[in-house]
Order: structure tokens, then C-alpha cells, then sequence
């Protein structure tokens, strides 16, 4: 609505106060602090806006719209001017009160700290509502954030399990397989000490039939059944072996 507008109607707000409640004021800001002090209830109001309507050639809701979203800010302070006590209000109390309670709650603390203070009730219920729904905004992304934080920590951590893990099996199969070589080994090593008791023997015995070794001193260092068969074997070539 342009100017002629607004200038029409404080020409029919100053004309309907005074014949509602038979005053004389002249100034738009009289008929507003008439209105302020004696509007009570919602029938009051009502008949102003219907009276209103008339004069004006509109709706009474269009009358009740335009008074209280634009033409009434012009008597009150600027809320800006109380921003930062307004939003640590609005932090401190977002969650125990509705939008509502809030507003009225700021307008009270307010008022005790500026008397003469007046806030406009429509911008400051629209600025609480922003805030309000701003922070319950930052609530909400931060949970989101912090649901994608731990889903990559579990990733994460399982990754770190399954690597431990597979690194514990490397760990165990190489322990296995060496274990594995070194009994190898350690059977390799028992069959050629084995294999190396048989040639030490068996050259002892060669030694003992070429070199004419008395049979006796060879009985000392052989098994009874290869004494035997060196008995055997002496007979056999002629030599006179003296058998124990």
C-alpha cells in the first residue's frame, strides 16, 4: 500500500478511536496510545477494524493485517538496537518455551531494563521465529554431522580390525611354515647324523678285516651282531681270529 494510502488511514484509525472511545485525539500517535491502553480484548478490536473497513472500502482482516504487520512499527523501537540480548534470551529459554512464550518473555525482561521500551510484537515474534528456527537448524546438522563422523569411525575401525586380523594370519602362516623348515631340517640333520654313524662303522669294520686288528678290540667298539658277521667273514679268509 502506498502513501495516500497510509495517510487515509490514520485519517480513519484517529476518526474510529474517537468514536469508539468517545476521545479527541488528532495525531495518529494519540489514536495508537488510545489503542494500546484500552483495546483489551479481541471484540474491541474488531469493531474498530469493522468500523474501519467501512471508510476505507476493505475487508476488516486487510484493516487488522496492515495495522499490525506495517503501520503500527512506526510507534515502536527498533529491535535491532536489542539484538544481541534478544538472541541470548532466545538461547537460553529455546527449549522450554514455545515461540509464543518466548516473545513474551523478551518483551518482559526487556521492559525491566527499558521502561519506555516498545517493541513491535509482529517483527519480534517473525525475528524469534527466524532464530529459533535457525538454531533448531544448526541442532539438526550437527547430529546429521555427527551421524556421518561416527559411521566413518565404525568404517574405519573395521577397516583397522580386518587389516590386524589379516596381518595376524600372515603372521601365523609364517610361523607355521618355518616352524615346518626347521623340523625339516632338524630330521635332515638326525638322518645324515645317522647315515654318518653307519660309514663310521662300516669303515671300522673294513679297517679292523684288512688291517689284522685283534677281533677283540673291534668287539669293544661293535654291536654283538656285527661281530658276528666279522667272525664270518675271518673264517672265511683264513685268518686265525681268536673269538670271544
Amino acid at each position: 500500500m502506498d502513501t495516500n494510502y497510509q495517510e487515509l488511514f490514520d485519517s480513519a484509525f484517529v476518526q474510529a478511536i474517537n468514536a469508539k472511545f468517545g476521545t479527541s485525539v488528532e495525531t495518529p500517535k494519540q489514536a495508537y496510545d488510545v489503542f494500546i491502553e484500552k483495546s483489551e480484548n479481541g471484540r474491541t478490536k474488531f469493531d474498530l477494524w469493522k468500523q474501519m473497513s467501512v471508510l476505507l472500502d476493505v475487508t476488516p482482516k486487510k484493516i487488522h493485517d496492515y495495522f499490525h504487520n506495517t503501520w503500527s512499527k512506526q510507534f515502536c523501537d527498533n529491535i535491532y538496537d536489542y539484538r544481541p540480548e534478544i538472541e541470548r534470551i532466545i538461547a537460553e529459554l529455546v527449549n522450554f518455551c514455545s515461540i509464543k512464550d518466548l516473545v513474551v518473555t523478551i518483551q518482559c525482561r526487556l521492559q525491566i531494563s527499558y521502561p519506555t521500551l516498545k517493541l513491535h510484537y509482529q517483527t519480534l515474534y517473525q525475528f524469534v521465529n527466524y532464530q529459533v528456527k535457525i538454531l533448531n537448524d544448526n541442532k539438526q546438522n550437527k547430529k546429521k554431522q555427527e551421524v556421518r563422523y561416527q559411521n566413518v569411525k565404525r568404517k574405519v575401525q573395521s577397516q583397522f580390525i580386518s587389516q590386524n586380523i589379516q596381518r595376524t594370519l600372515n603372521c601365523i602362516s609364517e610361523y607355521n611354515a618355518l616352524s615346518f623348515i626347521q623340523n625339516e631340517f632338524i630330521n635332515c640333520s638326525q638322518v645324515i647324523e645317522h647315515n654318518q654313524e653307519l660309514i663310521t662303522q662300516s669303515q671300522s669294520m673294513e679297517n679292523c678285516i684288512h688291517a689284522e686288528v685283534p677281533l677283540r678290540t673291534f668287539q669293544e667298539q661293535s654291536q654283538y651282531g656285527l661281530t658276528q658277521t666279522l667272525n664270518e667273514t675271518a673264517k672265511y679268509d683264513g685268518y686265525d681270529y681268536e673269538m670271544f
